[in-house]
């Protein structure tokens, strides 16, 4: 094995499945996943990529990873898991960091510039300039729900607002909303390698001082009460549904929710678990696959006005 190298694991995966099989690789890698589509994935499918570092055998990976899904084939009822190819191929340290360096291009959305670290380029009068090194886990930010979200929580959010990033991954979104005019951000995530590259992510773009990052789940919410201004999140749908009550108690009265990488074909499921929630969402857009939106918590009368 070469040292300091990774196992990068591919699988293509038929909609509308991806989401479960991406919880698996999560699991087995200990990592995000990165959704992919384009010219060289089979239609209908997404292709799933995530990196495990370098020491146990590849062959030994993939025949974990096949066993795997089979067994989540059967316990979800979805035959079409079962038969997935599983691709594992070692790139070696420097080859894999080059890659994803090559991966990220400037892009800008909103207000937010998202650059290479180093970018020498000129920005726009008024960007907010966000640098990001890709990284294994996190990627290059420009997927279709990242994207999303970091438009989405530009509308909403006002200048000295208290914002939490729910499921934080690289700490994109929080470092965003700081940028942005929020006057603390406090992120949480599963994944401890998480945590640690939001923390990163924060120094590099001078606001750790605004940014507090927990490896924790969305059992944090429940000590936050009425403690923050607005929620943005960038998470699997089944999460949004089970957790939306802990979200809207989080919240402020009158406070905002941002919230992407919501699977179309569960909107109606995601929009009834929100109301039930006592959101009421002002925005709603499609992206491809991906839902995104956007709205506030109802106030209830005893609950007063919301911070102007």
């Amino acid at each position: 094995m070469t040292e300091g190298g990774w196992l990068e694991i591919e699988v293509d995966v038929p909609s509308p499945w991806p989401e479960r099989v991406a919880e698996l690789l999560g699991e087995s890698t200990h990592g995000a996943v990165a959704f992919e589509t384009g010219p060289d994935v089979p239609a209908g499918c997404e292709r799933l990529r995530a990196y495990l570092r370098a020491g146990p055998d590849a062959d030994a990976v993939a025949a974990e990873l096949t066993q795997s899904l089979q067994e989540l084939a059967v316990r979800a009822a979805v035959p079409e898991i079962a038969g997935l190819r599983v691709a594992v191929r070692l790139r070696a340290g420097e080859d894999f960091e080059r890659a994803w360096r090559d991966r990220l291009r400037p892009f800008r959305v909103g207000r937010v510039a998202v650059v290479p670290p180093g970018f020498a380029g000129t920005l726009r009068p008024g960007d907010l300039r966000l640098e990001l090194e890709p990284g294994a886990a996190f990627g290059t930010g420009r997927h279709t729900s990242t994207r999303a979200a970091l438009a989405a929580l530009q509308r909403p959010l006002r200048r000295g607002d208290t914002v939490v990033d729910a499921g934080c991954g690289s700490g994109i979104l929080a470092v965003a909303a700081v940028l942005c005019g929020a006057s603390r951000a406090i992120g949480f995530d599963v994944d401890p390698l998480a945590v640690e590259a939001a923390q990163e992510l924060a120094a590099r773009n001078r606001v750790a001082g605004s940014c507090a990052f927990l490896c924790s789940g969305f059992e944090l919410l429940d000590g936050m009460r009425a403690s923050a201004d607005g929620v943005v999140a960038n998470v699997y749908a089944d999460l949004v549904q089970s957790h939306a009550g802990a979200i809207a108690r989080c919240l402020r009265p009158g406070g905002w929710f941002a919230i992407a990488g919501l699977r179309s074909e569960r909107r109606l499921a995601t929009s009834a678990a929100l109301a039930a929630a006592g959101f009421h969402a002002t925005r709603l857009r499609a992206r491809g696959r991906f839902d995104a939106c956007e709205g506030r918590v109802k106030i209830p009368p005893d609950r007063g006005a919301a911070r102007q």
